[in-house]
């Protein structure tokens, strides 16, 4: 790429017109080129999107394109393709001259709040020099290194030296590639699948794409939340199809009803997670009234304690969200704490993330209500990023709650991962604790036995302490027999379940100790429903592409993928089985003292069946 074409060029990526080869030209032209480069920012900074040029363009006959193009001079100006005739280069100056019109405005403006300068060209060399002026900080071109197109093109060229590499890898391996592109490091991590290969690129610092087989595990690797929400046409659906509804007695003028809607827990259950309607502007702008039992993620400074426990808040300070890519998680600000119609309420303000005007991101507002201890569904929501507090209350204090005594708490809902009989025996005083208020409490079910509560969150945990080795298999499952002799070696065993309220899903902690001490346990929890295109070994190689430690994968002689990661005194083996048509990730940490060696361990995982 040539300089007299930076502008062309720079106007067309902001009006998304370049294709990946030319945005390669462009992004390589502008590292290498500093006035070019500042040039770019410029542009950048002056461009206004409605200053472009609809793009009707007339039909041209070949022949005409051909003799214009010949008549180039192709070592001083490259010729474009086809699809760039003379006519689409005069709709592309007019809109270099406006912008260069706004930044002419802008050199006069400045010199005259600045000062006179003596000549146009000392302005010139100070317009590539001082970026302060502009309020550019340091090179301003990591936009490309963001862009799918670009840089799925800059792997393009190294795509046929990976294939290659990956054919010398074996199956279950990864592997790390790193390449200098015009002064960045380019990374390419690779593993090797069992029905295909994963393959992550990008820029160091910035976004990383991915191939389509390694996006469609991704996805797979977690629930849809398409099949757990149901759409209505109407409040009365609602109300029919959940039980339980928020019916709004006050709505702002210029807001319709746009749609009303179930979300359930997950897609086997029919155990609600939050239910109510989103209202329209015709602008877009929108306001939701909802019962949930999603928390709120807040900045407690200011947050009375005992809000935070009943209305379960969550206490961010600060923290990124897990599971959010490519954007900063960022609690909501306790604005005020206030008593709406007899009930606990916190008014929030929060950035909204993907509500972004004029590069500032709007303020979401919303205030939440906390019902009581005895509510499934404990908090009405009223949130939105175009109402004020004052409407936002109004509409709170004039929310019926209709089938209110489909909200109470039920305890063969609210306990469905507990198959402990002797546990179950104890889960109305549970309830009655929670309903009381209680935040932490223990309930000793016998000596070795704790059902309880310890944390802010609704969390449950059963504890089993000094338990029978032999007898392990009638609390937890394990889909795999453990050799009788290899357990000799321990004297009992510790177990923890954790559970959440209406979810059947649990996850365990299973210790072998000797005295006192932990020295073989296996910690497993629910990976997802199997889906036909998904085997279990890619789910697995999938997962573990990401870990940054060393991974030694093994496959068994009954063909089950284990990794294998060492480290000073153990061993933690990942690896993945199938109980009933549900997939459960495990992980065994075991005391190096346990094996002789690392073939001893191995010969233990063959032993598994």
């Amino acid at each position: 790429m040539f300089c007299n074409l930076i502008e062309e060029y720079s106007i067309r990526y902001l009006e998304d017109d370049l294709d990946g080869k030319e945005k390669m030209l462009l992004t390589s032209h502008i590292n290498k080129c500093k006035k070019c480069r500042m040039m770019f920012n410029v542009i950048r900074n002056n461009y206004h999107p409605e200053a472009a040029i609809p793009r009707e363009i007339p039909p041209v006959s070949a022949k005409v394109s051909a003799r214009i193009n010949n008549g180039l001079d192709g070592n001083r100006y490259p010729v474009s393709k086809a699809e760039t005739t003379p006519f689409t280069r005069r709709i592309t100056v007019k809109r270099v001259i406006l912008v260069a019109a706004v930044i002419a405005i802008s050199i006069f403006t400045m010199a005259n709040a600045k000062g006179i300068y003596k000549t146009y060209k000392e302005l010139v060399n100070l317009l590539f020099v001082d970026r302060a002026l502009f309020g550019i900080s340091g090179t301003q071109d990591t936009w490309l290194y963001d862009d799918e197109e670009y840089v799925k093109g800059i792997y393009e060229e190294y795509e046929d030296e990976v294939n290659s590499y990956i054919a010398g890898m074996d199956t279950a391996e990864i592997s790390r590639l790193k390449y200098d592109v015009d002064g960045k490091t380019f990374r390419i991590n690779i593993a090797k699948g069992v029905a295909g290969n994963f393959i992550s690129y990008g820029f160091e610092g910035y976004k990383t794409f991915e191939n389509d087989f390694a996006r469609k595990y991704t996805r797979a690797g977690s629930e849809s939340i398409l099949n757990n929400r149901v759409i209505y046409n109407s409040i009365d659906e609602l109300k029919s199809a959940s039980g339980i509804c928020p019916v709004p007695g006050y709505i702002p003028r210029g807001f319709d009803l746009a749609e009303t809607a179930v979300h359930y827990m997950n897609p086997a259950s029919r155990i609600i997670g939050n239910v109510g309607m989103k209202y329209e502007q015709e602008d877009g702008e929108f306001l939701i009234i909802a019962l949930t039992r999603n928390k709120v993620a807040v900045n407690g400074a200011s947050l009375p304690g005992e809000l935070a426990y009943a209305g379960w808040i969550d206490l961010a300070q600060g923290q990124s969200q897990e599971g959010v890519q490519s954007q900063e998680y960022v609690p909501g600000d306790v604005i005020e704490a206030a008593d709406i119609n007899g009930c606990q309420a916190l008014y929030l303000e929060q950035p909204g993330r993907d509500s972004q005007e004029n590069g500032e991101y709007k303020v979401l507002r919303s205030i939440n209500m906390y019902l009581g201890d005895g509510a499934k569904l404990p908090i009405l929501r009223v949130e939105s990023s175009c109402l004020q507090k004052d409407e936002l209350v109004r509409i709170a204090e004039n929310v019926a709650i209709e089938q209110v005594e489909q909200d109470e708490i039920r305890p063969d809902e609210y306990f469905r991962g507990i198959e402990d009989g002797k546990v179950l025996a104890f889960a109305g005083e549970y309830l009655e604790n929670i309903k009381a208020g209680k935040s932490e409490f223990k309930i000793k079910v016998d000596k070795d036995t704790e059902f309880y509560k310890d944390s802010r969150n609704d969390t449950y945990y059963i504890t089993y302490n000094s338990v029978d080795i032999t007898k392990v298999n009638s609390y937890v499952r394990f889909p795999f027999t453990l050799d009788a002799g290899f357990l000799k070696q321990f004297e009992h065993a510790r177990i923890q379940v954790t559970g959440r309220p209406y979810s059947r899903d649990t996850s365990y902690w299973c210790g072998f100790a000797r005295g006192r001490d932990t020295l073989f346990s296996i910690r497993y929890e629910r990976v997802k429903n199997v889906v036909d295109e998904s085997s279990l070994a890619d789910l697995l190689i999938g997962k573990m592409r990401h870990t940054e430690m060393e991974a030694k994968p093994f496959f068994s002689k009954s063909g089950h993928l284990y990794y294998l990661i060492e480290d000073k005194i153990v061993w933690i083996i990942d690896t993945m089985y199938e109980v009933d048509g549900v997939v459960y990730n495990y992980f065994i940490t075991v005391q190096k003292e346990v094996f002789r060696d690392e073939e001893d361990l191995l010969g233990f995982l063959d032993s598994l069946r």
